[in-house]
């Protein structure tokens, strides 16, 4: 998953670092008969209440964020998403605070942390 970024809120294409936790909608993804839930697109086993910590990386002087958590700002932005995988479940997530953020162009966001909980989100 790539993230556009939007130029009007990151001018000097710089993130945004959290004075408070935001909370977001995650999607995973889950296989039946295995406990574990995944990332979608890199299928990276999550833990939930986990936090995790990851580095950012972008492309296009900065303009696409590839690396980094991906999630949702409302719950109304995952449908496009949701149609792509056919085993998924949406959470809600926190991203928290001195978490260094960027808004994307549809509604994403991408930060360098995040915590998954377990508190399911149906859509």
């Amino acid at each position: 998953m790539c993230l556009i970024v939007d130029m009007y809120r990151h001018f000097e294409r710089k993130p945004i670092i959290l004075k408070e936790d935001l909370e977001c909608f995650k999607v995973l993804k889950y296989f039946i008969g295995i406990a574990n839930y995944y990332t979608p697109y890199q299928e990276y086993p999550i833990e939930l209440n986990t936090l995790y910590i990851t580095k950012m990386s972008s492309r296009g002087c900065g303009r696409e964020i590839h690396k980094g958590f991906h999630s949702f700002v409302n719950v109304e932005n995952i449908s496009s998403t949701m149609i792509l995988f056919s085993n998924k479940k949406v959470f809600k997530a926190i991203y928290p605070k001195g978490t260094r953020i960027y808004y994307g162009i549809d509604g994403d966001i991408v930060g360098n942390k995040i915590i998954i909980t377990d508190e399911e989100i149906i859509v």
